[in-house]
């Protein structure tokens, strides 16, 4: 999981650097989970071609990982996330992804979506 993890920190990273510099946050509370947010990136870059993809994969620091091996250590970081809790802790997490009614989605997408909504 070394790969998607140390690319889901630099995300943590800009995100956080963006936000902060953002001037209509300046002295004010800011509560988000960048977790959540590359989880709903992950989902919705499942389904990206071309430069949509390029571009999800450089900001996710994403690039020279596999779509196999982003999604294997996806489910690796669910799986863990859930192991987490115990009787007196518990996280849980709800990301998803809402597509158009007519929308085609390949049979890949719709089953590694299914797995993810398990987990909510």
């Amino acid at each position: 999981m070394n790969g998607a993890v140390e690319a889901s920190n630099k995300f943590c990273v800009d995100l956080h650097s963006y936000l902060r510099s953002e001037r209509q946050f300046t002295g004010e509370n800011l509560f988000y989970s960048p977790s959540s947010l590359s989880i709903a990136l992950a989902m919705t870059s499942m389904g990206a071609r071309g430069n949509t993809a390029e571009q999800l994969n450089k900001a996710l620091h994403w690039e020279g990982l596999s779509q196999d091996k982003l999604h294997d250590n996806g489910k690796e970081f669910l799986v863990a996330l859930q192991k987490s809790n115990t009787e007196g802790n518990e996280l849980t997490a709800a990301n998803r992804l809402f597509v158009q009614k007519d929308f085609p989605l390949s049979r890949g997408n719709k089953e590694v979506l299914r797995f993810q909504n398990s987990f909510g």
